[in-house]
């Protein structure tokens, strides 16, 4: 009989709570209340929908941006990215 190894996969959110900035930042006319700033972005808050105040949003430009300061150098092999839609992409 083979010996059982459990392993334990995690990962550590390096941007949590770090300096974030981005090209511009989504101003809605309906809801002008409504935070899109770089910094929801790294917050903790998983919400993926704009109307709960938890998503980074730039105005429609040409070539927009979005970047985290890590304070650090890091090897990174996985980059995950929640659209507002609410859809996880790994980069």
């Amino acid at each position: 009989m083979l010996p059982t190894i459990a392993v334990n996969f995690f990962f550590i959110d390096l941007a949590l709570n770090k300096p974030a900035s981005q090209s511009s930042t989504f101003v809605s006319t309906e809801t002008p209340n409504l935070k899109t700033s770089a910094d929801l972005a790294v917050n903790g808050d998983m919400a993926s929908q704009l109307t709960e105040g938890s998503c980074a949003q730039t105005a429609q430009q040409a070539d927009p941006w979005w970047k985290v300061d890590l304070l650090r150098e890091y090897v990174i092999t996985d980059v995950s990215v929640v659209s507002a839609s609410g859809k996880q992409n790994t980069l």
